[in-house]
């Protein structure tokens, strides 16, 4: 009996451990989706989940599944009142982008990881800026994107670093 239990909440502690990159990504939409009292912080504020997406792509593919990906996006949509599917596109293209690379991916230094971070945002940011412009039908000014898309790619070594150390310490055993 005591080795039913012992093996059952085994079994349970990796299956956390399994969730941690989607419940990392999902935190992050929820801390950026919160309104925190400061007008324009919403148009700046660093696409975080963005970078979640990206780090837990390259680095533990296996247990970040798109269809995750996907449904966490609609709910930023949803949270944040973008056009429903935008964020959702962009965390696929993100996925589907990193998983095309893989082998590229493998074995790289921080930098160079930290510059297809950089490229990549700025493609996929870049995109929906023009996906929400032709949504809106007006235009759109560019400079808060950019002030947005510079302060994701200078968000990326600190919130790296805190993956990093997420995923040496509690991935052990997955």
């Amino acid at each position: 009996m005591r080795i039913e239990v012992e093996e059952f909440l085994r079994r349970l502690e990796v299956g956390l451990r399994c969730t941690l990159p989607t419940m990392v990504t999902l935190s992050l939409v929820v801390l950026c989706a919160v309104p925190y009292g400061i007008p324009g912080l919403n148009k700046v504020m660093p696409l975080l989940p963005l970078l979640s997406v990206y780090f837990w792509s390259v680095h533990r593919p296996n247990l970040t599944p798109v269809l995750g990906h996907f449904l966490i996006g609609l709910l930023q949509d949803v949270l944040v009142g973008t056009p429903l599917g935008l964020s959702a596109a962009m965390f696929v293209g993100i996925h589907a982008a990193v998983h095309y690379q893989r082998p590229f991916f493998h074995g790289k230094t921080f930098l160079v990881l930290w510059f297809s971070f950089a490229l990549l945002m700025t493609i996929i940011v870049l995109l929906s800026y023009m996906v929400v412009a032709t949504y809106n039908l007006s235009f759109v000014p560019i400079l808060p994107v950019l002030l947005q898309l510079s302060l994701t790619i200078a968000f990326y070594p600190l919130l790296t670093r805190i993956f990093q150390w997420t995923l040496r310490a509690l991935m052990r055993t997955v």
